[in-house]
Formats: structure tokens, sequence, C-alpha cells
């Protein structure tokens, strides 16, 4: 048996773990997935898989003590904390455990000291841990600070989904959480010098950009459930966040064949290489020069979107499940 226990999964999160069940459906195992909400509700009555209601959101409640005790219901098998919350809340008994974090241990803005410590504190509490999974080699540095058993496994890509399209319109987009660490800031400050292209920014709003007075070249879209129909209009995707491990955005926009600018941090540079724009983190000025550029250069916007299509084919999920299933099948245990 395999258990998945998660706070509510969104991006990256819920498409990893949306994978993840299905793939390791088709080999066999049986599975548990507990959270709070499941967007993965349809999925899993398609493939018998329970759902469990474990009460953890993403802000610290009372609801944190009931999640904890809560576990003392796991039967035997292979524990999977999904997220950061998910770990700091285990209480596995003697199962063996997995962890995998999605985003960086320590963000820029965050207060290491005191992360690193409650980490510590929590590793030391576990009697069977199996490993950590992460999906940079930004984390895994700062993983292997605390754990010794850790596995690099990236995001993926559907690059059947993601596909270049010969309709591009003047339109420049982000993807993903509407937050102040992504970038966003940046992004209003310099749409009102272009105004001749739509910026779109896609994904949940978090931080209430919706009740502040935007440029009127900028257009909030909400969570989208296809975005790769976004991605087939888009003719640039911006990137410009403070921290990032891997964004399976950047993937979705490479293999959509997207001119792409995006900061230096985690594993961005290493990932997209020359295959689109790096800007330094925070750095509002060359974000500006650098859309001025793709805007002014169409062979540089179309060159720099073939080489991302080559590079995300090395991605495709097909390519990236293998490595978790081998994982999680090298520990699972019970019937």
């Amino acid at each position: 048996m395999i258990y998945h226990l998660t706070r509510p999964a969104e991006g990256g999160m819920l498409r990893v773990l949306t994978r993840l069940i299905l793939e390791l459906n088709k080999k066999g195992s049986k599975q548990e997935v507990w959270s709070a909400e499941c967007q993965l509700g349809l999925e899993l009555e398609t493939l018998s898989v329970p759902h469990k209601h474990w009460p953890l959101y993403d802000k610290l409640a009372l609801t944190d003590l009931l999640a904890y005790w809560q576990q003392r219901e796991l039967g035997e098998g292979l524990i999977c904390y999904h997220g950061l919350k998910s770990f700091l809340v285990a209480n596995p008994g003697d199962n063996p455990v997995f962890v995998c974090f999605y985003n960086a241990l320590f963000p820029l803005h965050g207060k290491k000291s005191l992360r690193y410590l409650t980490l510590k504190i929590k590793k030391q509490r576990q009697k069977n841990l199996q490993g950590v999974v992460v999906a940079s080699e930004s984390q895994a540095k700062e993983a292997k600070e605390l754990f010794s058993k850790v596995h690099i496994i990236p995001s993926g890509v559907d690059t059947a989904k993601f596909i270049p399209s010969g309709a591009r319109e003047k339109v420049i987009g982000f993807l993903g959480r509407l937050r102040k660490e992504k970038g966003i800031e940046l992004i209003l400050a310099i749409a009102k010098d272009f105004t001749d292209w739509t910026f779109e920014l896609a994904g949940p709003d978090l931080d209430g950009y919706g009740t502040r007075q935007l440029p009127s070249n900028v257009k909030l879209l909400g969570a989208v459930s296809q975005p790769e129909k976004l991605l087939s209009r888009w003719s640039i995707m911006l990137l410009p966040s403070y921290t990032e491990a891997l964004p399976l955005a950047l993937l979705e926009g490479m293999s959509a064949g997207l001119a792409i600018v995006a900061t230096d941090t985690g594993d961005i540079k290493r990932v997209l290489g020359e295959a689109g724009l790096l800007i330094p983190v925070g750095d509002g000025y060359r974000l500006k020069e650098a859309i001025g550029k793709l805007i002014k250069e169409n062979s540089l916007r179309a060159e720099l979107g073939q080489k991302a299509r080559e590079m995300a084919l090395t991605y495709d999920w097909s390519n990236i499940m293998r490595l978790w299933t081998e994982l999680i099948q090298s520990a699972e245990v019970g019937p």
C-alpha cells in the first residue's frame, strides 16, 4: 500500500501527483490519497483509488493538530509526504517514509535558521526515512544540509500536449501562482511601457491583484484548466521569480516553443540554458530590456522557441515517471 499525504495540491505538485498516481496504478500498486481538498477527484474515482479527508491547509491552523493525530489510522505501507507542511505534521509510526519537496527549502525571504531547526528536529523523529525527493540541483544542495538520501527527480511535461504553434498573438504571458515572490510586481511595473502588447497573467490570485487598478493592457485570467491553449497563443513567456526550484511552467513554455525570459534562480539556468534570455533576480531594468529585444526581433523569438522545444523533449513525463516509480517501488511494502 502507498499512502499519499498532501496539503491541497496545485500547480506543479498537482500535476506530478496526478501523473504519479496514474503510473503507480498501471503498475498494480494499491494507493490511498489523504488531502483536505481533492482536485484529483475524478481521476481517483476512475482509477478506484480511495480518498480520505485530511484537514491540512497552507496556513497554520488548529486543524494541523488533528491532521497529526489522524495519522494513527494509517495502515501498513509506504508513506509519501508531498510538500513541506505535510512533512512538518508527519506522524507515520513505523512505516517507511519518502518526503517530496516541490519548492525551495530555504526561500530568500524566509527565516532559514528556524526552518533548518524545525526540519532537523522533524527528521530526527522519523524512524524509517527512506529518502527525500527534490526537483532540482539547487534544492538538492539545500536538502543535503539535513538529509543523507536525496534523490533528484525533475518536473516533467506532456510534450504531445504542449506543442509549438504558428498562431502567435501579440501576447506576453505568465503562468503560475500570482504572488509577489513570483515577480508579479515587476511585470505590472513594466507592462505600461509596452501598450501595443497584452500581458496575460494566468494562475490563482493569492496576493489580491484583482482588487488593484492594473495597467489597461494587463489581464488576470485566474486558474486555467487548459494552459496549453494559452501557450499556443502567446509569443513571449515571463518567469521573473525571486525563488524557484524547477517550475513546471518553464517546461510547458519550452515544450510549446515559446521565447522565454526568466530569472537566474534554482535550476532555471541549467534547464533553459541558451534557449531563452536569463536576467538577474529582481532586475526590472533587465526584464524590460529583454522584453523589448524579443518584441523587436521576430527571428530571435523563433530561434529561442525552437531550441526550447528541443530541450523540453528530454523532460517528457514518460522519462520522469520511470524515475518516480522505480524509486517508490524499491521501498513499497504491504499488500
